[in-house]
């Protein structure tokens, strides 16, 4: 795995405001493959020491290969360097294989749910969280 993040890494685009919102891209052959959004927990009333992961995204064609995780694991490090002593993000309640690549990764679900609702569909998403420090 050493390979592919002294190569994957080549980008990380900050936010170009105050955010503290960061993307972390994953590149394979000069070809980007990933990203993953991550910085300030977003959601009202989050404590400040809260991270959230807002979006990870890997190619099908490149699924199984460890891409997500190592986004995933570096975007972590990333928010426990920067001093957050937890993380959380969304996901679908009906993705259970994304739930169960994250509940490998160390994530657990709680009772927070929301529903999201897209050209008119409800899409009902689950909480999940991890504890950096």
């Amino acid at each position: 795995m050493t390979w592919l993040l002294d190569s994957m890494f080549k980008k990380r685009m900050e936010g170009s405001d105050e955010s503290g919102e960061r993307i972390l891209i994953a590149e394979v052959d000069g070809t980007t493959v990933g990203f993953c959004g991550y910085g300030p927990g977003r959601d009202e009333g989050t404590n400040a020491s809260t991270g959230e992961i807002m979006g990870l995204y890997v190619l099908r064609d490149h699924w199984g290969r460890g891409i997500g995780s190592a986004l995933t694991e570096k975007s972590l490090e990333d928010l426990a360097a920067a001093g957050f002593d937890n993380a959380f993000l969304w996901v679908l309640e009906t993705n259970l294989r994304t739930i169960r690549f994250y509940e490998r990764g160390g994530w657990q679900r709680n009772d927070k749910t929301r529903t999201v609702t897209l050209r008119g569909h409800d899409l009902p998403h689950a909480q999940m969280v991890m504890r950096l420090a």
